[in-house]
């Protein structure tokens, strides 16, 4: 069930070719290992069909990373990190390793995309969420002020620290206003409360 929230601010996202990069040096990485641990069980003719099978686990890995890298608009690989994940768990020989290997590739395929999206702030007469990972909740009793001004919005809390973000797109005045008169109301009802 979603909330409805009286204003919601996307947040200016940043360029994420470090992460798209990062994330093909991991599948890289397992492709590389699976194609090593390929031939030595394929080489076996008793363990020729396991080696088959990581061919083919391959594959998918490798047309799941082509196919996202060339044609989507933001790429997410959480395919290739899950299938790489469930095929460290169950053919890569280093029996602890295997386990760490497989649960850090399944994490990362969870997150990958996740950490990609842009962030908003979501605004309500409870307080202000900031949907991040993990969400952050504010109540406005721990706000001292939160404006709108130019492209930055600016959350002021009464700890002395201030949380200051480029919005995405273009605000308009007669918006900054109204969410900036919003935001100083409920702030002030709650300094009376």
């Amino acid at each position: 069930m979603s909330k409805e929230f009286d204003f919601v601010i996307t947040l200016k996202s940043y360029d994420d070719k470090i992460i798209r990069l990062i994330s093909q040096l991991l599948i890289f990485i397992s492709v590389s290992s699976f194609a090593y641990f390929a031939i030595q069980f394929f080489s076996n003719p008793a363990t020729r069909k396991h080696g088959i099978i990581l061919f083919s686990l391959i594959a998918i890995i490798l047309s799941s990373w082509v196919y996202v890298a060339a044609y989507k608009y933001k790429p997410s690989f959480r395919l290739a990190f899950f299938t790489a994940g469930l095929t460290f768990l169950f053919y890569f020989p280093v029996p602890v390793l295997k386990y760490v290997l497989a649960i850090l590739y399944i994490v990362i395929g969870l997150l990958e995309k996740s950490v990609k999206f842009n962030k908003e702030i979501c605004v309500d007469k409870e307080g202000i969420l900031i949907n991040a990972i993990p969400d952050k909740f504010y109540p406005w009793q721990k706000m001292n002020n939160v404006i709108i001004r130019g492209q930055m919005i600016t959350l002021d809390f009464k700890n002395n620290r201030i949380f200051q973000k480029e919005i995405e797109g273009d605000v308009s005045p007669e918006t900054a206003a109204e969410f900036n008169a919003y935001c100083r109301e409920l702030i002030q009802q709650n300094i009376d409360a």
